[in-house]
């Protein structure tokens, strides 16, 4: 067996009672291999609980610690997914806890044909095509001995040496999409058809590979120059994108989206786009995930220095940050722009929405931009532009500083925030 670091620690084996993860079990021990097993029960099935059982007994009678869970989900279209996602949280959690050195998984040939299949027809864009025999789930070691068995061998194999297993019933039903294809699909494939796929699979994931190195390079702390990026190929684009979603833990975005996307970055320099809970911005030479930006509004009795996200006050600065603060102005408010704000400046008056076009302030700023307004609510002070004309002095000033922040605020890339 090709995975010598399986010699190395006890590991977590997923045993569902099922004939690939029963073949798993007993392969393992017969390789020598140092595991423990887990099982989880969705109560889903009139023989769930029997199943579990099952699976505690058989691990008992070898002397294998068995960790269980139960799972309570809503057995609707996206079950699956949920389920998945239990399981897993579940197996990292059973490894943190207890030491083990990774997750084994029964996989095969059969899993790994299906998911490249359902890959083509959703259109994504995947970390691999297929399935890998070794990957990670949040840094903890995920491998997958039997992707070179079909389900068929795996069963011979458990039938040969009188090994004892479950059938899950639901496998039966067409209810879900990998069902569908196992049914209609990979069940009419000949022998010459699964190697073929096989071969596509294994020649794509080269080509990935190399896309993905030459993508990898084109991000930097989180960023990509919108000029490089143009100037390389769509697939290495496509996964410029992928690759700044999962390092957000962002996944699940089609091909056509992506394209969608790429249409936008390829097409303006400023842009501001959502992506669930995070935002794909741009300032003009760059662009990158950034968290969604709330409103603020931030009232001040007394103007003290202080820092927040977006700004900060301070007794020193540029002329363009200065205002000169009376009593008759307190208490001060510094918050996010409105609709229809302006400021009187000495040459009339200036809407700030024109401030921003002017100036080139790229949008995801211009959200988040203070705007200081005396007690009444007039704006007083617009940093970069500078004070209203009966704010100005030559002395007692304070500064109010706009925060470019976009270096701390970069998904994925961690940054401390300098403080004043």
């Amino acid at each position: 067996m090709d995975f010598p670091e399986l010699k190395n620690g006890t590991w977590l084996l997923a045993l569902s009672g099922g004939p690939d993860s029963a073949a798993l079990y007993h392969r393992m021990r017969a390789e020598g291999v140092s595991f423990a097993c887990a099982h989880v029960n969705y109560h889903v099935r009139p023989e769930a609980d029997e199943e579990e059982e099952f699976v505690k007994q058989m691990c008992a009678a070898d002397g294998i610690a068995c960790h269980t869970a139960d799972a309570v989900l809503a057995d609707g279209e996206n079950f699956e997914a949920s389920a998945r996602e239990f399981r897993y949280e579940f197996f990292a959690e059973t490894v943190r806890k207890y030491g083990y050195a990774g997750i084994l998984t029964g996989h095969q040939e059969d899993d790994l044909l299906e998911t490249y299949i359902m890959q083509k027809e959703k259109d994504l864009i995947p970390e691999t095509y297929g399935i890998s025999p070794r990957s990670r789930y949040h840094g903890i070691p995920l491998v997958r001995p039997l992707l070179d068995c079909t389900k068929k061998q795996l069963q011979e194999y458990c039938d040969r040496n009188g090994w004892s297993y479950r059938i899950d019933s639901s496998n039966a039903s067409d209810r879900y999409t990998r069902n569908r294809i196992r049914h209609t699909v990979l069940k009419e494939l000949t022998e010459e058809e699964r190697q073929a796929l096989r071969q596509e699979i294994e020649q794509k994931n080269d080509a990935l590979q190399k896309q993905r190195d030459k993508a990898a390079g084109l991000i930097s702390g989180g960023k990509c120059a919108l000029q490089a990026y143009r100037e390389t190929e769509e697939d290495v684009r496509l996964l410029v994108l992928f690759e700044l979603y999962r390092r957000a833990g962002i996944y699940g975005y089609s091909r056509r989206y992506f394209r969608e996307t790429d249409a936008v970055i390829c097409a303006k320099n400023d842009f501001l786009l959502e992506v669930r809970d995070r935002e794909l911005a741009s300032d003009h030479e760059y662009f990158f995930l950034i968290p969604v930006s709330e409103p603020y509004e931030h009232v001040y009795e007394t103007m003290t220095c202080v820092e927040h996200g977006f700004y900060r006050i301070a007794d020193s600065g540029k002329t363009t940050e200065a205002v000169h603060i009376t009593e008759e102005d307190l208490p001060v408010t510094v918050r996010t722009p409105r609709d229809g704000d302006a400021i009187r400046m000495r040459y009339g008056t200036k809407k700030i929405a024109r401030f921003f076009i002017d100036r080139h302030i790229p949008l995801y700023q211009r959200r988040t931009w203070p705007v200081v307004t005396d007690r009444n609510g007039k704006v007083i002070l617009l940093p970069g532009l500078g004070c209203s004309v009966d704010h100005y002095s030559t002395k007692d000033n304070i500064y109010v500083i706009q925060s470019n922040n976009t270096e701390e605020n970069i998904c994925g890339k961690t940054t401390t925030l300098k403080k004043y």
